[in-house]
């Protein structure tokens, strides 16, 4: 990583906001000059067709008795919580953003854990004691239920399960020591903030695109998406759209990427 803020006295939020401000244009300027946003702005456009389209013939009553409300709400609230990954991101604060992704991992291993398995979406609509007190009591029971779960969402299971140990131990709780020294110069003095270089800077854009991606792929997969299509074709008709939409951003680069 580059340039970086130093912990100073005078003026200390007048410096933070204009060296996290200036860092955040700094990021977008490097997006502007490739297709980043607008890559980004169709896997968001995607993933909310397909939310749209899978929500369109039901009322909120109805979602929640025939539990896709829960489904729906869980990706929802994961693709919601990688926006702070990404802001605080662009600011220069890059390892704490990584708290996010947990966080997001998290959400995603729970919808895979609702969504095949009617006991556990049982435990979680009753917010029964412990169940999801701990991640691995999640893994655990996707791990029982692997054989009703989709060979894609399998391969998500064993990424997510590798990274949340990852993000765990590095990141969550910033305990590494690693992490504290990094905030020193080798003149002793503090950084409070940093400014990355552009490959790392479009790495943590591939990264975020990547995560929003595999929100995509979980929504289609938990609210068998396929299956509903396929019992009305002619109510579905932009569900042909939403596919090649889908598969053309999968292809252009590995989802499991972070």
């Amino acid at each position: 990583r580059g340039k970086y803020m130093e912990l100073r006295q005078e003026k200390f939020f007048e410096d933070i906001d204009q060296f996290t401000n200036d860092t955040e244009k700094y990021s977008r300027n490097i997006f502007l000059g490739r297709n980043d946003w607008q890559k980004l702005n169709e896997l968001l456009k995607t993933y909310m067709g397909f939310l749209r389209s899978i929500t369109k013939n039901i009322n909120f009553k109805t979602a929640k008795n025939s539990n896709l409300h829960y489904k729906v709400g869980v990706s929802m609230k994961s693709v919601r919580v990688l926006f702070p990954y990404f802001y605080t991101s662009i600011k220069g604060f890059y390892d704490e953003a990584n708290v996010f992704v947990r966080n997001f991992i998290e959400l995603s291993l729970v919808l895979i854990d609702i969504g095949y398995n009617d006991k556990s979406l049982i435990f979680w609509k009753n917010g029964k004691s412990g169940e999801f007190s701990s991640i691995k009591n999640v893994i655990k029971r996707i791990n029982k239920n692997n054989g009703n779960i989709p060979k894609v969402d399998l391969t998500a299971v064993k990424y997510f399960k590798d990274k949340y140990n990852q993000v765990s131990q590095d990141f969550s709780h910033e305990l590494n020591l690693q992490n504290i020294e990094k905030i020193f110069n080798t003149d002793g003095s503090i950084r409070f903030s940093d400014r990355a270089d552009k490959k790392f800077t479009l790495m943590r854009m591939k990264s975020f695109q990547s995560l929003i991606l595999n929100a995509i792929s979980l929504l289609i997969g938990v609210t068998h998406y396929s299956e509903l299509v396929n019992r009305n074709l002619i109510e579905y008709s932009e569900a042909t759209q939403l596919r090649n939409s889908y598969e053309k951003l999968a292809s252009e680069f590995d989802k499991l990427t972070t």
